[in-house]
């Protein structure tokens, strides 16, 4: 894997690429929580300052990418630390759980941190899927319904249920579904506007 001058050849980063991708694959397809830590660089272009992981190029984006959340260790100035996972201008940063700063403590002192935050994030990622999932199944019964619709009551009704479900799929499904039932302006007149209103 070494080049010439005695640093990685080309094919050799492609090798650690390709172990890091493989490593991280093979650890997640187990179920295995993985936290990865890394330095942070700072890098400077027009002024404006950048922070970044220090990895290189395929294994900095593969980290990105498979990350569910990211932070950073922030140290205040009178030497405590803590867990900052909002991201910001110029700064990284993944909070899918909303948390807050977390106070990060030395381990001798509070060792069950990471676990602690793992924990959290997992149950707000798995919340976040069974609302996806319910969402999903309410879009799927409201296109049943708009699609089911024979007439122009039948669809009234339906904005009627959906605007008292606070559904606003619901809404612009079956408003698209009567506006196709009244071809005429006269139907539209009468059925459309008072329910758009």
């Amino acid at each position: 894997n070494a080049g010439s001058y005695g640093g990685m050849s080309g094919k050799g980063w492609g090798n650690v690429n390709s172990a890091i991708d493989v490593l991280l694959q093979k650890l997640i397809g187990a179920k295995k929580d993985v936290i990865l830590i890394c330095h942070m660089e700072e890098q400077e272009k027009n002024g404006n300052i950048t922070e970044r992981i220090d990895a290189s190029g395929k294994p900095r984006n593969t980290i990105y990418r498979l990350s569910d959340a990211m932070c950073r260790i922030v140290m205040n100035p009178d030497g405590s630390r803590f867990l900052d996972f909002d991201p910001r201008e110029g700064g990284y940063g993944k909070n899918p759980a909303q948390l807050g700063k977390i106070p990060f403590l030395h381990p001798d002192k509070d060792p069950h941190t990471l676990a602690n935050v793992l924990t959290t994030i997992k149950v707000a990622l798995n919340r976040q899927t069974e609302a996806q999932a319910d969402a999903v199944k309410r879009q799927q019964e409201w296109e049943a319904a708009a699609t089911n619709a024979k007439t122009a009551e039948e669809c009234t009704f339906l904005v009627k249920t959906a605007h008292e479900q606070k559904s606003v799929v619901g809404v612009d499904l079956i408003t698209k579904r009567l506006i196709e039932l009244s071809p005429a302006l006269a139907d539209f007149n009468q059925w459309v506007i008072p329910v758009m209103k």
